[in-house]
Parts: C-alpha cells; sequence; structure tokens
C-alpha cells in the first residue's frame, strides 16, 4: 500500500473540496490530506494501477478541473501527520508581509500592525469583509512569526457540515464512526502542532464545536473524535470572519467565552473601496500574472478603464477586482483592455437596461441569472451567497448549476 500524491489544475482559484471527497469517497480512497485550493491532494491507496487512472478519469469530470497529475509514489512507512504537515506547509513558505500589494496609507498601517502581531504568540482574530484578502494576512502574520519553520494549516469552517468538521479539525480514533481507517487519522490540529492553525469564517462554527474549540486554546490539549486520551497541542490560532460576531453573541449564536479568547489581538482589514489609490495597482499586479500565464505581454489597462476602476467601489473587494481582470483577459481581442471588457455590474444585461426579448419567465431568469453571477464575483462561498440574497443553500447551488455558473466553486452540500 502506497500513498499517493497529485496536482490538481482547476480553472478557478477556489477549490473543488466537496466534488473531489465524494469522487475519491466512491472510490475508497483514504484521503490524508488535501487543499484542491492549493492544487495538492495526498491519498492513500490500495488499488491496482488501471483504479488508479480511473479515480483520475472521474475527478477530470469534475466541473472546472482542468488536470489530475500524479507527481509521486511515498513510501507507506512514512508517519501519516508528517505527510499532513508537509502537504500545507509548503504553500505558506513563501507569503509575507512584502507579496500584499498597496500604496495606500490605510493598508500601510493596518500591514505594520499585523507586523507587529506576528512578533506575540497570542490568538489574533482577523476581520474584514469578503475578499479583502484575509488569508493572505493570516499566512503574512505566520511566516513573520517565531513559528514560521513550523506548519501552517487553513480550514473554512463553512465548508463542511458540522460532523465531518469535528474530525477534520481534530481527528479521530479507530471505530469512531462508519469507515473509519484502521489506527485512526490525525486532525488539522495536530498537523498544526507547533504552528498556526488558521480558521477562516470562525462564525460558522457550529456551537457544540465553539465549545470544544475553547477548550483546546485554553487547556492546548484535545480528544480526537472517539476517543478518551488528552493529546497535548503548541498551536497558535488565527481567527478570520466578515460578520458581526458581538451581535452574534448577543443573538446567542456564538459564544461569549470564546469571542474574547480569539479576540486578543484584532485586526481590521480595509474593504478596497476604502483604499481607491490601491485599485488600478492591484489590477495591474492580477494582470502581470496573466500575461505570464497566457504569453499576452502586450496587454495593458485603457486609461479609460483605470478611470472606471477608481470610480467604481468593489462590493466584492479584491476577489471581484482579481476575476474582473481575468475576465477581461479572455475577452479581449487585442491588447488594450478597455471598461467593456471588465463588465462591470451596469455594464452587464440588465433590468436598467433591458432584459432582451422573450417571455416573462425567460426574461425573469436572465435577471436572475446575472444577480446570481454578481454574488458570484464578489463571495467565494455559495453559503455566503445564499446568506446575502437570503434564500437557502440548496436553491443557490441548484440555481448556480442551471445557469452554467458553478466554475469550478466550492460545491458546499448541506
Amino acid at each position: 500500500m502506497s500513498m499517493i500524491r497529485w496536482m490538481v489544475e482547476t480553472t478557478d482559484r477556489i477549490g473543488m473540496t466537496l466534488d473531489v471527497v465524494r469522487v475519491l469517497t466512491d472510490h475508497a480512497c483514504n484521503i490524508e490530506a488535501m487543499e484542491v485550493m492549493r492544487h495538492f491532494v495526498y491519498v492513500r491507496f490500495e488499488h491496482p494501477q488501471n483504479e488508479v487512472e480511473r479515480v483520475q478519469r472521474d475527478l477530470l469530470h469534475i466541473d472546472g478541473v482542468q488536470a489530475v497529475t500524479k507527481v509521486q509514489k511515498l513510501p507507506a512507512e512514512e508517519r501519516e501527520s508528517q505527510w499532513v504537515r508537509e502537504s500545507f506547509k509548503s504553500r505558506a513558505d513563501e507569503i509575507t508581509f512584502d507579496d500584499i500589494v498597496h500604496e495606500s496609507d490605510l493598508m500601510r498601517r493596518c500591514i505594520q500592525t499585523a507586523r507587529m502581531v506576528a512578533k506575540t504568540d497570542s490568538t489574533v482574530l482577523l476581520l474584514g469583509e469578503s475578499g479583502t484578502g484575509k488569508e493572505l494576512f493570516a499566512r503574512a502574520i505566520h511566516n513573520a512569526s517565531s513559528r514560521m519553520q513550523y506548519t501552517f494549516v487553513a480550514i473554512n469552517c463553512a465548508a463542511l457540515p458540522e460532523h465531518l468538521l469535528e474530525s477534520e479539525l481534530f481527528g479521530y480514533e479507530e471505530g469512531a464512526f462508519t469507515g473509519t481507517k484502521k489506527g485512526g487519522k490525525p486532525g488539522l490540529y495536530e498537523a498544526a502542532d507547533k504552528g498556526t492553525l488558521f480558521l477562516d469564517e470562525i462564525a460558522e462554527l457550529p456551537l457544540p464545536l465553539q465549545a470544544k474549540l475553547l477548550r483546546t486554546i485554553q487547556a492546548g490539549t484535545f480528544r480526537r473524535v472517539g476517543g478518551t486520551r488528552e493529546q497535548q497541542v503548541n498551536v497558535r490560532v488565527i481567527a478570520a470572519t466578515n460578520r458581526d460576531l458581538q451581535q452574534m453573541v448577543r443573538k446567542g449564536q456564538f459564544r461569549e467565552d470564546l469571542y474574547y479568547r480569539l479576540h486578543v489581538i484584532p485586526v481590521q482589514i480595509p474593504p478596497l473601496r476604502s483604499r481607491p489609490e490601491d485599485v488600478v495597482l492591484l489590477a495591474e499586479h492580477f494582470l502581470q500574472n496573466w500575461r505570464q500565464k497566457t504569453g499576452k505581454m502586450g496587454l495593458v489597462l485603457s486609461a479609460a478603464c483605470q478611470e472606471r476602476m477608481s470610480q467604481y467601489d468593489f462590493p466584492g473587494n479584491v476577489r471581484e477586482l482579481e476575476n474582473m481582470v481575468e475576465r477581461s483577459v479572455h475577452l479581449v481581442d487585442g491588447e488594450c483592455i478597455e471598461p467593456y471588457h471588465m463588465m462591470f455590474p451596469e455594464e452587464r444585461p440588465s433590468a436598467q437596461r433591458g432584459l432582451g426579448t422573450g417571455s416573462l419567465k425567460e426574461r425573469v431568469e436572465e435577471f436572475e441569472r446575472q444577480v446570481l453571477a454578481d454574488f458570484l464575483d464578489r463571495y467565494d462561498s455559495l453559503r455566503t451567497v445564499a446568506k446575502q440574497l437570503g434564500t437557502s443553500h440548496t436553491t443557490i447551488i441548484n440555481k448556480a448549476h442551471r445557469y452554467g455558473l458553478v466554475r469550478g466553486r466550492e460545491e458546499e452540500r448541506e
């Protein structure tokens, strides 16, 4: 039996984590570590070579997956936790505060605060709207800290249902539930020992897990799911949210004691609309990345495009800007990117510009598709889109598939 390392290439930077889990589960593969968003999957295999090829073919059928490449085989006798650590560590090594593109005083002060925070070992709470770069800050803090030589592990608390989230965070013992692997499995908390654990969208953590997390942060010990033995860990926690945790505390949706335990050092990351002088600089940064990817080294932003970007609020923040630059690269025929290539919201088909021709049903569906497309540009999570639009998560998933808007996004199931 050996462990296989795969690289998954996608058309979107948002990973199809649950889709990949589903395929691997169907093939009875044991997933050791995965972060599809960062292009790596580790799988323990007991199957012959032709079965490996079948799994690769099935993974390629997932929307947005371009390639699945077997990078190398790893010896079975290697400790699993070691490979879990390495699978995450390799993707945080190079991120520093210098990678945060900016020239505004507002962002400069924010980075200055974060640099000071990095020198401590206290819990950090990153606050900011969706798309402002909270994970980038978390990685930079880790790499400027005394823990930089150890592992940085990230998990999105909204991406997994509660029954999977607990075992993902804390691991499980053999026999804890149906389908457990022999010897159990280490969780992400174990993988982050001596390093940093980044809990993104911490507001989505279920209340029962909030209590367990609080105890682990305070005592530095935890139990695997189904286990009785206390395990000691030395982990720095960085949490992030785009929600008002104080309001959630008042409503009984978030534990007050956990809030104050996380709120030791808050860092507020400003939205892009508060630092308009950074917009064109960021756009040029993203465009340069696409010049290198596509070989279109002559691509430029027109003066009109730069002016239009400076006037737009970017409710989806840096993520929305990045998506718009990517869109423009694919739509431009020549080398000069104009405002219409970026398709600013008011320049897309909308109610203000008419809904074209067709029946009432067709026009309503077109409007609905455009609204959903706009929100998918702004937010990285289908759950967040559902909350913003005041509808169910399942409805958003179904409509995104119906209108062909999934584009390799993380399809989170209830």
